[in-house]
């Protein structure tokens, strides 16, 4: 199938598109170390979480891997941990990144983003591009398709990476915003959700080179994961909980 233009009334071809794409192996990995080389984030994790995560995989659980938000440089910083963290090395170009579809404009981008897992999410604030249609269809039904097309790609075995706070936390970096709950919909919607873990990331970008914020060398802590299946009325809670956790240890190193 043909790479369908990425426009929220052509929605419908764009998730049939992904939910039956498949980057190539070899380029998809190198496109992870390139993006480990050039972030070099400085990863915390423990041995004991080192150690269930290849336990988990090994075992065939799909991971969810959900970060908190605070700057654009967020969705390659979680892909260098696929090249820099020896446990999540397996999911490389086996994982999906909701992501914001004005980056599909440009084509060049566009195929080295698709190579790299982005799963393109339609927003109310694109109003202001042109080049996408908010008149049609409702909103409702795009965060509908994005859930179930996430649902399905779980359920046919890739993971996933979400920023489950929504969008950008430009106002309170430090402090994890109440999550959103487009992720228990996609977790309602994977078969067996006994199957299916989740991994709280916290990131700072707090690396300072001549008086400017440096994108490179973030401050990452991936914390314990958490283990389906999940009790619908907590989860948020107790994730946002985590984040937070890792978020605090990020900022402090």
């Amino acid at each position: 199938m043909a790479r369908p233009e990425v426009k929220r009334n052509n929605y419908q071809d764009v998730y049939n598109f992904y939910c039956g794409y498949n980057p190539n192996q070899i380029i998809a990995k190198f496109g992870y170390w390139i993006l480990g080389a050039v972030m070099q984030p400085r990863i915390n994790i423990s041995k004991q979480a080192s150690f269930a995560i290849e336990d988990r995989i090994r075992n065939g659980s799909r991971l969810i891997l959900a970060a908190n938000h605070t700057s654009e440089w967020d969705i390659p910083s979680i892909a260098a941990l696929a090249d820099k963290v020896e446990a999540l090395r397996p999911i490389r170009a086996k994982t999906f990144i909701p992501s914001k579809s004005s980056l599909s404009k440009n084509l060049i981008l566009r195929h080295a983003i698709d190579t790299m897992g982005q799963l393109p999410t339609f927003r109310v604030k694109d109003k202001s591009d042109k080049a996408i249609d908010i008149t049609e269809p409702k909103s409702e039904d795009l965060k509908r398709a994005l859930i179930e097309t996430s649902s399905f790609l779980i359920n046919i075995g890739k993971n996933m990476a979400i920023f489950p706070e929504g969008e950008r936390n430009k106002n309170q970096p430090d402090e994890v915003q109440p999550l959103k709950d487009g992720l228990l919909g996609i977790i309602e919607g994977v078969y067996k959700s006994t199957d299916l873990t989740i991994l709280p990331i916290g990131i700072n970008h707090n690396s300072i080179s001549n008086g400017r914020l440096n994108f490179r060398n973030p401050s990452i802590v991936i914390g314990q994961p958490m283990d389906g299946p999940f009790v619908t009325n907590y989860l948020l809670d107790d994730l946002r909980s985590e984040l937070q956790t890792c978020v605090d240890v990020a900022i402090a190193t």
